[in-house]
């Protein structure tokens, strides 16, 4: 016997190469297997534990549902529909007083003081809210000397100097009668703080027998204004120190903003 040969008889017999799979890895997935069956038959619902559709308590549940989306309402009394018609009236007054005590109102014109911006029987809508008067408004004050309110044309705010001067002379017939004979009339233009006011409003020009107060200059004190009818001649105002002098920002009731009535002239007020 050579040598290769006793080496080939001595050489170990070759294994085949198999997964083994451990003993205790194989009872774990066996297990594994059993508690997911054991999972999924858990969750299946129980036939025994679900409500007939037609059993009595089933229907019954059902009616009441239905009972309870269909119950009609109540009746209301004759006496809760008269107290609610009572509330419904005390909010309407109350917003009514509101508006009317601090926001603005309707006014109606009376007379020709205003003429020709304003004539008997219009109507103006007042604002209140919040209102500063400022020059060349037209407002709605209450006088002192008068139970009236009146409505003029804020000429001269606090600290402004208000004067009358010269301007002409013209042919006035005083009686308007025509059997007496035209007698001259000196006419004066307003002033404010040295410059004269472009007053395209007013009917005339304030005549010499209407100046009153505005025969001296004068300065409007602090929290006052200084008011004036666009009828010049024809105008109770502050140039009348008894009956309205110089008007207190307290005694002003609002500013007239705009014309409803009549309907031809419906608009703001300048």
């Amino acid at each position: 016997m050579n040598f290769d040969e006793q080496n080939q008889n001595t050489q170990e017999p070759a294994v085949e190469e198999t997964e083994v799979i451990p003993e205790e890895t194989a009872t774990n997935e066996a297990k594994e297997t059993d508690d997911n069956q054991a999972t999924a038959e858990d969750v299946s619902p129980d036939p025994s534990l679900e409500e007939p559709v037609d059993s009595p308590s089933f229907n019954q549940k059902k009616n009441d549902k239905q009972n309870k989306q269909k119950k009609p309402k109540q009746k209301k009394t004759w006496q809760q529909e008269v107290l609610e018609w009572i509330y419904c009236l005390g909010i309407a007054a109350l917003v009514a007083f509101l508006l009317i005590t601090f926001v603005g109102q309707i006014v109606d014109v009376s007379g020709s003081s205003m003429e020709p911006t304003l004539d008997n029987g219009d109507k103006l809508i007042l604002y209140k809210l919040g209102y500063t008067p400022k020059k060349g408004d037209v407002v709605v004050v209450d006088p002192k000397g008068d139970t009236r309110l009146f409505i003029k044309r804020v000429i001269a705010t606090p600290g402004d100097t208000v004067e009358a001067k010269y301007a002409e002379t013209k042919m006035v017939d005083m009686d308007r009668d025509e059997t007496t004979p035209d007698v001259p009339m000196a006419f004066y233009d307003v002033y404010v703080n040295g410059e004269k006011l472009d007053e395209p409003y007013i009917k005339e020009k304030i005549r010499d027998n209407t100046l009153g107060a505005l025969r001296e200059p004068q300065t409007v004190p602090d929290g006052h204004v200084f008011v004036l009818g666009d009828n010049r001649n024809n105008s109770d105002d502050s140039r009348d120190a008894v009956t309205v002098g110089m008007v207190s920002y307290d005694s002003i009731k609002g500013k007239a903003i705009f014309r409803i009535w009549p309907l031809g002239k419906m608009g703001p007020i300048h």
